[in-house]
């Protein structure tokens, strides 16, 4: 009865929940309040490039351009603050 009521948008959560609860233990800093925004910035840039791509696949084009896009913003943004640029 317990198992028809599963769909992905309960397992991914679950899981999720029960992966970070296991590595709690191993992991000094992760309790703290700082980890959560850390692992949002580092995981915002591949996540709009994945949602990008996604939208682009849904809608039936062709995804190569966005990684050239994201390829030449990065590279500016190293680029820019060698050459006197600060923000």
């Amino acid at each position: 009865m317990l198992l028809r009521n599963l769909d992905q948008a309960r397992v991914v959560p679950a899981i999720t929940v029960a992966i970070l609860i296991a590595a709690a233990p191993g992991l000094p800093g992760l309790p703290d309040p700082g980890s959560p925004i850390a692992i949002v910035r580092s995981i915002s840039v591949p996540g709009i490039l994945a949602a990008g791509m996604a939208l682009v696949v849904i809608g039936r084009g062709i995804a190569l351009s966005m990684v050239a896009v994201m390829a030449t913003s990065v590279a500016w943004y190293l680029r820019l603050p060698n050459a006197g640029w600060r923000w």
